[in-house]
């Protein structure tokens, strides 16, 4: 089995194996758990009591469980592309193709179980499916959610197998470094027979640069069927052929800010600044702030074409939205999301870690709130008047995305406690002379 240069191989098995885990980290790790638990007693209780413990009303048949299930997907979506650059590049990224692909499986994990959730009847998900059946209860082809469907499973499959094949030769690591028998046969199964030759190294290399190929267009597509389902109402807000295409900068930069936290924080907790230099933070930065700025063009846009258009009712909502009753969160929105990503255009900036960390998770928070403008704001001014109503989440509604959250940090920690957090093909790729270690 070929180790990275310089004992990278062991450095990256310790951390499975045997790294002490600081005290911050135990502790985060136990607040990801208490949001689990509120995130399955939530679960539980909307399964006995239905989607009336949600702030749902009408005009507002959409609120927190759509939002939520766009914005993970979003996040998965974006990480995935990142994933794929990474790997088109010549894997040289160890920590962002990792964390890229297992932020997009996780992503797309807890905004899939969203998906299932927010009907309020998950007992008859499998309808979705399109099994023979003698009533011919076939699925509904013009639904959206018909379209999500077969999006969220096509992309939750290729993230999976690209989840797997990164890692198959770090698993083989794990095995031959494991000190028990159980851990070594737990490793040597996931494996799947890994043994390093010349043979193995050229399928593993040409299968993951054909995965990556599969999941540019996919994810790009993916992203834009999943918009479709606002483009296609005919509410101000949703109605605009720009949806599905302003989607994909705004999941890249949620995706890079989250991936970025996440390496800014395992770097610091395990003491891995020589194998995570700071030329890769850099790096995504620039994914950040390129996003960033789409991001910011296409609001730009929309506020053009909406003043160009001359509807009505568009104007209105953005009227609303700029000085009215929305312009707190649509500004916030813009500060977080837009304005202070544009402190990265400075080197100095892109190369401050824990500035970048912050700015990852401010990135996330207004990719949060984008979701929030885009789905709820439109359905609480409708067309006509005597339908308008406000919007109240509920208890539930905060503990279903808290909890969602601690669901996701708690895959991620089980990774990091179980699995590899780099990639040493990756490693091995990237030590090259004359790379900052900051």
């Amino acid at each position: 089995m070929s180790a990275a240069p310089g004992g990278a191989g062991a450095r990256v098995a310790a951390v499975a194996l045997s790294a002490p885990r600081p005290w911050p980290w135990t502790l985060a790790a136990l607040a990801s758990v208490v949001l689990l638990c509120a995130y399955v007693s939530s679960v539980l209780v909307l399964f006995r009591n239905g989607i009336g413990i949600f702030g749902n009303n009408i005009p507002v048949g959409w609120g927190f469980p759509i939002i939520n299930v766009a914005w993970w997907i979003d996040v998965g979506h974006g990480a995935l592309l990142i994933a794929a650059g990474a790997a088109l590049a010549g894997d040289c990224w160890p920590a962002v193709s990792r964390l890229s692909e297992s932020v997009a499986l996780f992503a797309g994990a807890v905004g899939g179980s969203f998906a299932i959730l927010h009907t309020g009847r998950p007992q008859y998900a499998y309808f979705l499916f399109t099994y023979p059946n003698p009533l011919d209860q076939w699925p509904q082809w013009r639904s959206p959610l018909m379209w999500d469907f077969f999006a969220i499973i096509a992309f939750l499959v290729l993230a999976l197998i690209v989840w797997l094949v990164g890692m198959l030769p770090d698993l083989a690591v794990l095995r031959d470094r494991a000190a028990g028998h159980g851990r070594q046969i737990f490793y040597g199964i996931l494996a799947l027979g890994w043994r390093g030759s010349h043979r193995q190294w050229a399928a593993w290399t040409r299968a993951r640069r054909l995965l990556a190929g599969i999941s540019v267009p996919l994810m790009v597509t993916s992203t834009g069927v999943s918009a479709l389902d606002f483009a296609g109402g005919i509410s101000a807000g949703y109605h605009s052929t720009m949806t599905p295409v302003d989607a994909v900068p705004a999941a890249i930069a949620s995706a890079a800010g989250l991936v970025l936290a996440a390496i800014v924080i395992l770097r610091r907790t395990f003491a891995l600044h020589d194998l995570i230099p700071v030329d890769e933070l850099e790096t995504l930065g620039r994914v950040l702030l390129g996003s960033a700025l789409a991001v910011g063009f296409f609001a730009l846009y929309e506020g053009y074409m909406t003043w160009y258009g001359a509807n009505a009712f568009d104007r209105y909502r953005q009227s609303q939205t700029l000085t009215g009753a929305f312009a707190p969160w649509y500004w916030t929105w813009i500060a977080l999301m837009v304005a202070l990503p544009l402190l990265l255009a400075w080197q100095r900036f892109r190369r401050s870690p824990w500035l970048l960390g912050v700015l990852g998770m401010l990135v996330n928070i207004g990719a949060w709130l984008y979701h929030y403008l885009v789905i709820v704001t439109t359905q609480e001014r409708g067309f006509m008047t005597s339908s308008w109503s406000g919007f109240v989440p509920t208890t539930w509604d905060w503990l279903l995305l808290s909890g969602s959250v601690g669901v996701f940090l708690s895959l991620l920690f089980l990774q990091v406690r179980l699995l590899p957090v780099l990639g040493v093909y990756a490693l091995r790729a990237a030590a090259a002379p004359g790379r900052s270690h900051g």
